[in-house]
């Protein structure tokens, strides 16, 4: 592009050299440890162009060289990757019972994972100072540069204003701007929230699109609540207040018991943690049980544990039924901690929702198991720091988002 030609666009050489850049990391995000010449052609630059791009990214120490490798026909080639021993990311993920801190290096390998216990008693005052507290133990101990904070929230939760609506059995998280006393406490870092699901279904795609290549994936998350993330072409949505995904309070049963939510019926009653942990007291008589001992009564297939989780499967299925005709995806994936339950349970899920289907799309839906080994909303967080501050606007490099 010309230099007159460039002026009449409003496009500099600096604009030009800041975008190589993006593409760059952004194939390496991607792709993993990439040679120059391999970076040229996912990118579609040419060498020369990715090797001046490049120089700039390996002073400021944001990619190294990684050693030689063999190419084709005995040629060695050098290759690049980030950088992972300067920069780190810390993700904080807030849940009904318990908090954890993740910490990532640019590569998205967690490092150190530290989880509390939350008690659900304490004033909303105690709880924020007890989090920031854990926070800055695991901030002074990195012995590398932050360079950015996620805080992933369950749900319902106002993106817009950083804002739990509601958060099932903890009253006191209700309407407090966690981020907001985040931000006070450490103005040096950048700082990003956003809905525990939504963020796992980022990661989730990430993870399987070259695996599935879906077009409108949904994740749905099993954990201590229900929630969910909708991704349509690479895109999570989120809706016009940051809430889209919340199924846990869509109702399956309109004669059901009253939610918190104000609701009657949401699926959140029937399948979350907490409800097929007291669905299986019921079936096997017993007055106390956590979530660990209703799996290995499932795997071993005792008659309490195969009866609740199967009551929890159609429930579900109901809940899966209604988002798959609304919304049509061609991926559906479950996760978060009902996913130690494993494939037969998957395959429960699959028996009950495709029979409620019609079968054109049924044949049109992969239903699958998220089996990472890992917390795909740490993931997510780890994810959302990258975009933000080396991807897309790359703060990093003096660029400013459009």
């Amino acid at each position: 592009m010309n230099k007159s030609v460039r002026n009449a666009l409003g496009v500099s050489l600096d604009d030009v050299q800041n975008h190589n850049k993006r593409v760059i990391l952004n194939a390496l995000h991607k792709s993993g440890s990439c040679s120059r010449k391999e970076i040229s052609q996912l990118v579609g630059l040419d060498q020369a162009t990715v090797t001046r791009a490049i120089k700039p990214l390996i002073e400021k120490g944001l990619i190294v060289e990684t050693g030689v490798r063999k190419a084709a026909r005995g040629r060695s080639s050098i290759y690049l990757g980030f950088n992972t021993e300067h920069l780190r990311i810390v993700s904080v993920r807030i849940q009904r019972t318990n908090f954890s801190i993740d910490v990532y290096d640019l590569n998205g390998a967690s490092l150190n994972n530290v989880i509390k216990p939350i008690n659900t008693e304490d004033s909303s005052e105690q709880l924020i100072d007890y989090l920031i507290q854990q926070v800055s133990n695991v901030l002074d101990a990195q012995d590398g540069e932050v360079l950015g904070i996620a805080v992933a929230i369950p749900g319902p939760f106002l993106e817009q204003d950083n804002k739990i609506i509601l958060m099932t059995d903890a009253k006191n998280w209700q309407h407090i701007d966690f981020i907001s006393h985040m931000r006070n406490q450490f103005p040096e870092y950048p700082i990003y929230a956003g809905h525990d699901a939504k963020l796992a279904a980022l990661a989730v795609w990430r993870q399987l699109q070259s695996t599935y290549d879906p077009s409108v994936l949904l994740y749905v998350s099993l954990g201590q609540g229900v929630g969910s993330g909708l991704v349509i072409e690479g895109q999570v949505y989120h809706g016009s207040l940051g809430t889209a995904g919340e199924i846990g309070h869509m109702s399956i049963d309109f004669q059901g018991p009253q939610c918190k939510c104000g609701n009657v019926g949401c699926l959140e009653l029937y399948s979350s943690t907490t409800a097929l942990v007291e669905r299986y007291k019921q079936e096997s008589s017993v007055e106390s049980a956590d979530l660990q001992v209703v799996v290995d009564a499932y795997h071993n297939t005792e008659p309490a544990g195969l009866a609740s989780v199967d009551y929890l499967a159609k429930c579900l299925a109901h809940g899966l039924v209604s988002n798959i005709n609304q919304l049509n995806p061609d991926l559906v994936v479950i996760g978060d901690e009902l996913s130690q339950l494993g494939a037969t349970f998957l395959e429960l899920v699959k028996k009950h929702t495709f029979g409620l289907l019609l079968p054109e799309l049924a044949n049109n839906i992969r239903l699958v198991l998220d089996e990472s080994n890992e917390d795909l909303v740490h993931k997510g967080n780890y994810h959302n720091v990258m975009s933000n501050e080396l991807l897309l606007p790359l703060v990093r490099l003096g660029i400013k988002a459009p």
